[in-house]
């Protein structure tokens, strides 16, 4: 392989490649982590592969694994309102491309921090605001009316 580029200067450009030899697809999972914002585990969390029955939760070390996922782009909604701790928990969605027979881990944590409610702010498409957080002080994030979206295009 060669590559040129304006400006390089003489200096090399140096490429790597690799992968994963395929396997069985009934064979294939998913697993990771679930940690809170510092680092502590979170048993409970409810994690689904979309569009499909497979389901479990993080156990007490906030591991956990789904078996038989399928092969390619999925997508990992991982639920804190199952979290077995007290407070409110976000869900959170995760794309991955799963390798056939293989156990797909995440790489990183799957991080929930806890929602702050009483501090919080609703926004939609004619209302903004600005956030404030009272242990941070100085703070503040202003919101536009109509800027935020959610996963489902909401």
């Amino acid at each position: 392989m060669q590559a040129d580029f304006a400006g390089n200067q003489g200096f090399p450009a140096t490429f790597t490649a690799s992968g994963r030899v395929a396997g069985d697809p009934a064979a294939t999972s998913i697993s990771g982590v679930a940690l809170d914002n510092t680092n502590i585990p979170i048993a409970g969390i409810t994690l689904q592969v979309d569009g499909t029955a497979l389901t479990t939760q993080s156990d007490q070390q906030g591991q956990f694994l789904l078996t038989g996922v399928p092969v390619g782009r999925v997508k990992l909604i991982a639920d804190g309102a199952t979290a077995a701790r007290p407070g409110t928990w976000p869900k959170l969605e995760y794309e991955l491309v799963t390798v056939s027979g293989h156990n797909n881990t995440l790489g990183m944590p799957v991080y929930l921090l806890p929602l702050d409610l009483p501090h919080g702010l609703q926004v939609d498409a004619t209302h903004g605001g600005t956030l404030t957080l009272p242990d941070v002080p100085g703070f503040a994030l202003t919101i536009a009316p109509g800027s935020v979206t959610f996963p489902d295009g909401a």
